[in-house]
């Protein structure tokens, strides 16, 4: 079979809509787009024990190993393991998901995407390039979300994510 597959790991919250975008999208490419997301599971490992899975693709050593496993094959509880990947990613200031990254509303060098190989200014052209260059050559990012230390203990369950103020 000279088939190829590509599997994308995205926010739940959104894998519909854009499944629908990439459908209307893709013109006259011959290519299938299908929602497969009930027979995989992201799985996430902090220590790096788990074989199958490569390091985390935005290179940050602290941040383990994360890749898509048949979801027959995944640990069977990833409800502790999800909460401690949230904390470190929350502890590097790592952004993820629309909660976080408020997608149609923030630029990816406010995530800080270029550090974590999000953005490539050599190649490409993408919805926003033009800003996006703009600011990275420019050198000013108008607000970029960093880690802030809390004193106290904190938790996936009782911290909230605030959108920043509009304006």
């Amino acid at each position: 079979d000279d088939r190829s597959a590509v599997l994308v790991d995205c926010d739940s919250e959104h894998s519909a809509q854009l499944l629908k975008d990439w459908t209307r999208r893709r013109l006259r490419m011959k290519v299938t787009l299908e929602d497969i997301s009930h027979d995989v599971a992201v799985v996430a490992d902090l220590a790096n024990t788990t074989p199958s899975l490569p390091p985390d693709a935005r290179s940050i050593a602290e941040l383990g190993s994360r890749g898509i496993l048949p979801a027959v094959s995944a640990p069977p509880s990833q409800t502790a393991l999800a909460n401690a990947y949230r904390l470190r990613r929350w502890e590097l200031g790592v952004a993820e998901g629309h909660a976080e990254l408020q997608y149609g509303r923030s630029l990816p060098l406010e995530t800080n995407a270029e550090g974590l190989y999000g953005v490539s200014f050599e190649k490409g052209c993408h919805v926003g390039q033009a800003l996006t260059a703009r600011t990275h050559f420019r050198g000013v990012v108008p607000q970029r979300r960093l880690p802030l230390p809390v004193a106290g203990r904190v938790s996936p369950t009782s911290a909230r994510h605030a959108p920043p103020p509009a304006g």
